[in-house]
């Protein structure tokens, strides 16, 4: 009777035993379900999404400035030849035009060439009292220089026929003088205004690498703390995941433990019964 008894009760002993899969419902350490657990790691991802999304952002943005600081540098330097370049208004001619403009202008001053030439000899022709007497000197070849030069003063005055009849010394008229054309200068109002374009031009390039510099810090800093907090994340997961693997190595290591000693159980009970058997 006693060994029955002992066997009934190791029997219900046994069946209140619980199984291993009743321990995977809930976790030991907060209590809830392993699906629970998925939730931070969809946040965390989605976060990192969401920053990958500003980053990228934040890259076209970067883009976008560095486009329009070369439009910029392109504006400034199409802005430098033209105040470099004369204005249109008094642009350099061509040579036809140099030609027809010369033709003309030579034309036109050809009245006051021809006066001047006119009006020349007279001026050339007037000389001083020795050059009047070496004419005529020149003229009477059998007088001596000497009486000549001896008495400048004795001598009357030549009559006008004979100063007509002179031969008139020969002036090369000088050639006339080319029209030069003044340099362009540009007004002060044009000098103004370029200045203004340049110094406006000026404060966007600033305004724009300002611009540049703040996005590229701001994508540094966000570079930095996504990175920081993705370290975090995945250390955080890591300490997750080993306090997830030692909680199912000690569960593994229960399990065994029970196992044995079912195994023994069973044991016992098998000679309990062959007992049985042969006190029966």
């Amino acid at each position: 009777m006693a060994t029955s008894t002992a066997t009934a009760y190791a029997s219900t002993t046994l069946v209140s035993v619980p199984r291993g899969p009743a321990f995977e419902k809930n976790c030991p350490t907060c209590g809830q379900a392993p699906e629970s657990q998925s939730h931070p790691a969809e946040l965390t991802r989605r976060r990192v999404k969401d920053l990958e999304g500003h980053v990228q952002f934040l890259n076209e943005q970067a883009a976008q400035m560095s486009e329009k600081l070369l439009e910029y540098e392109a504006e400034m330097r199409r802005l430098r030849v033209q105040a470099n370049q004369p204005a249109p208004g008094t642009s350099s001619f061509t040579p036809r035009n140099g030609l027809s403009i010369s033709s003309t202008s030579t034309s036109s001053h050809s009245p006051s060439n021809s006066n001047s030439t006119s009006q020349a000899p007279p001026q050339q022709v007037v000389p001083p009292t020795q050059s009047r007497l070496s004419s005529l000197a020149s003229l009477l070849p059998y007088r001596r220089p000497s009486t000549a030069s001896s008495q400048p003063q004795s001598q009357p005055p030549p009559s006008p026929a004979l100063q007509q009849c002179q031969p008139m010394p020969f002036t090369q008229s000088p050639p006339p003088l080319e029209p030069r054309t003044p340099t362009p200068r540009p007004s002060s109002e044009e000098t103004l205004e370029l200045q203004n374009a340049l110094s406006r031009e000026q404060s966007l390039r600033k305004a724009a690498e300002t611009q540049l510099t703040q996005a590229s810090s701001e994508l540094e800093e966000l570079t930095a703390q996504l990175f920081s907090q993705a370290n975090e994340m995945v250390a955080q997961e890591r300490k997750a995941r080993a306090r997830l693997e030692e909680r199912v190595a000690v569960l593994e290591r229960r399990d065994v433990e029970k196992r044995n000693r079912l195994e023994r159980l069973e044991k016992a009970m098998e000679r309990v019964e062959r007992i049985r058997a042969l006190v029966g």
